[in-house]
Parts: structure tokens; C-alpha cells; sequence
């Protein structure tokens, strides 16, 4: 384990090791950064930065999307070698004053339509952690993309954000300022620990994952002069994304908590099949069953208990989870749909067309065979 009581000589030969895994697995000769780097506006790195943890990002950028649309925004700019000119920017006041006006309840429930929190136990939700995070910039003079110099080494301002609940741990706050152009930060999120740990055979605790990374690059760029940290961040990223959904012929094991308090090893497979090529998908049910204001999909059938059931067995089994429905077709269990009534028997095209549209969009891509 990667630790404080580590030498010099120790961590060396860590950053040696990982820099070379990097080379041989990253393509970084022609690494880049993805669209969410080059944002038009200042809050929609707040919204990523808060709705990106902890869940699969496309639904981060399905609620950016949603908030974008809803509003008329652009989102990404034009130019990516500068800022946009604070006109073409949405402030952080107006945006405050967007969400102020409409409440919480609305912005979550019919702008971003995502009502997720930032923790399953206590946690509040997502949208107010937003809330909460912008305001804090408004209240440091911060408004445009232009005055985010203002806080980035303000330790004030990161003990305030880190405050929110769900934002203890840093990530987000490291993650907003990479969105808002910092070169010099990484995101220590799960991947990025995962792939450290494949390279170097033992687990890095999350503070020093941005020392071991910074050292990579200096390494790194005499053969890649243009690598920086936040691009080799992003390149492990991209990595870890398009190696989730491949099979493997290892068999793995994690540990995982049982009802007494004690552990128990969990493979990596199911028979023949990696859990992560694995889908459950439940059924949805007649409306009698639904909730009558508009919901996440996998609350939205209080009535139907087995969403729930094969939601959580999708959980502990640490397996994709979907709904399939026929007023949506199939889709994600946070994403948020109204009450409908459209049995299959009597809207037949409509349900085929819906399915066709949805299934092959939501699976296709992301290693599963359909």
C-alpha cells in the first residue's frame, strides 16, 4: 500500500512503474480532453462536478443535456483555446436566480429530471448540494470562469465546499476546478485508484494517487511533451470506461460485507460471464401500481415490488440495472418518468417502436450482447 510511512526510494520506484504501465496501456500520443472540459458556463461544472460522483456518467451528461435544453443553453463552446466573454457565459448569479425562482423540488424534478443523492443513507439531494455549491462561489466574488483564480488556493473556500454533505471527501471540488481549466489536479475517484492499483499490484490510498500521477507525467513527457496531469487523468479515464464492459479471463474476488459483520469473498463472475456484462431489467407495471407525480424509475412503482427486488439484487450483485417500460421504453433507474397507461396488447407498434429506439442506445457499445 501506497502510504505516508513509504520512502522516497519507495514512492520513486511507484511512480517509475506506473509511468511506464501508462505508456504501455494509454494512448497518449494522441490523447486529448473530452467535451465536458470545454464548458460554455461556469455552473454547468458545478452540476458535472456534484452529479459525477458516484454513479455512471452518462447520466451526468443526460442531466447536463436536460438542464441545457430546458433553459435554451449552449454547452459546450466554440472555442476551445480560451474562455468565452462573460456575455456569453450564464453567471453563477443567473443561475442561482434560475433555481432560486423555481425551487429545488422543480429543478430537480422537471429540469434535470434526476433526483439523485448525494448519499443513498442521509445524504441530501444532488440539486441542493448544486444549490449550495454555487452559492458559496457567489459569496467568494466568483461568477464567470474568469474569477475562478479567486478561490482556487482559497483553503477557506474548499473547507465551506467541502462541507456540503456528500463533498467531504474533496473529489468534487478537485474535479470542478480540472473543469474550469486547471491543469495541475486530479480526480481520485475509483477508477483512477483501480487502474494505479492494477499497475502497481498494491492499493493507493486517495491522497497520494495525485502525487503518484504528477511524477508519471514528469516521466512521461519526455517522450509526450503535451501530457499533463490532467490529461493523463483523463486518458486513464477514458481507459478504465472502455475496459469496464470487456470480458475477462480472470477470475477476480472483492470484499463485501455480510448480515453478521464479517466479510465474504465475491467473485468477479457469475458462471461464464463478468459481472459487469451482466443486466438485470425489470418489468414495469400497470398504472394502479405507479405513483401519480413524476418520479426516478426505480421508485416510480411503489405498487410493483419487484422493481425494488431486482433492483437490489442488481446492487448486491453489483450488476446494471433497467427498466423496461412501454410508455418510455427501456431506461436507466434514475432517470425520471410520468404516470402513464399504455398496456402492450393494445399499442403494439408504439411499444416496438419505443423498445427499438431505446434498448440497442442504452446497451449497445457498453459490451453487452444483445
Amino acid at each position: 500500500m501506497v502510504t505516508p510511512f513509504c520512502s522516497n526510494s519507495q514512492i520513486r520506484s511507484c511512480i517509475e512503474l506506473l509511468a511506464r504501465f501508462c505508456d504501455d496501456r494509454l494512448d497518449l500520443k494522441t490523447a486529448g480532453l473530452n467535451d465536458e472540459y470545454f464548458y460554455q458556463s461556469l455552473p454547468l461544472c458545478v452540476i458535472d462536478s456534484v452529479y459525477s460522483i458516484g454513479v455512471r456518467y452518462e447520466s451526468t451528461r443526460n442531466t447536463i443535456a436536460r438542464y441545457c435544453d430546458y433553459y435554451g443553453l449552449r454547452r459546450i463552446r466554440e472555442d476551445r483555446m480560451s474562455f468565452p466573454e462573460r456575455a456569453m457565459q450564464e453567471s453563477v448569479g443567473e443561475f442561482l436566480d434560475k433555481l432560486e425562482s423555481v425551487g429545488i423540488r422543480f429543478f430537480v424534478e422537471q429540469v434535470l429530471r434526476n433526483r439523485q443523492r448525494t448519499s443513498t443513507r442521509s445524504g441530501i439531494l444532488k440539486g441542493e448540494a448544486v444549490l449550495r455549491f454555487a452559492r458559496c462561489l457567489r459569496r467568494y466574488g466568483v461568477n464567470g470562469f474568469q474569477d475562478v483564480h479567486k478561490v482556487i488556493h482559497d483553503e477557506r473556500f474548499g473547507i465551506e465546499i467541502k462541507s456540503i454533505p456528500g463533498q467531504g471527501s474533496g473529489i468534487s471540488l478537485a474535479y470542478f476546478f480540472m473543469l474550469t481549466g486547471s491543469e495541475d489536479l486530479v480526480k481520485p475517484d475509483r477508477w483512477l485508484i483501480d487502474f494505479i492499483k492494477e499497475a502497481l499490484k498494491i492499493t493507493c490510498l486517495q491522497g497520494y494517487a495525485q502525487k503518484l500521477i504528477f511524477g508519471s507525467c514528469e516521466i512521461l513527457k519526455a517522450k509526450y511533451p503535451h501530457v499533463s496531469p490532467i490529461l493523463l487523468d483523463n486518458a486513464i479515464w477514458n481507459h478504465q470506461r472502455n475496459q469496464k464492459g470487456k470480458k475477462t479471463n480472470r477470475t477476480t474476488f472483492s470484499l463485501a460485507g455480510n448480515r453478521s459483520g464479517g466479510v465474504t469473498m465475491v467473485s468477479s463472475r457469475i458462471g461464464p460471464f463478468d459481472r459487469s456484462e451482466i443486466v438485470l431489467c425489470s418489468a414495469d407495471a400497470s398504472p394502479n401500481t405507479q405513483k401519480k407525480h413524476d418520479d426516478e424509475a426505480e421508485y416510480f412503482f411503489p405498487g410493483a415490488k419487484w422493481v425494488r427486488a431486482i433492483g437490489n439484487s442488481a446492487r448486491r450483485q453489483n450488476c446494471r440495472f433497467v427498466i423496461l417500460t412501454t410508455e418510455h421504453g427501456m431506461v436507466n433507474p434514475e432517470e425520471i418518468i410520468n404516470h402513464y397507461d399504455r398496456h402492450v396488447e393494445d399499442y403494439r407498434e408504439f411499444v416496438r417502436g419505443k423498445w427499438q429506439d431505446t434498448i440497442p442506445s442504452l446497451l449497445k457499445g457498453r459490451g453487452y450482447e444483445i
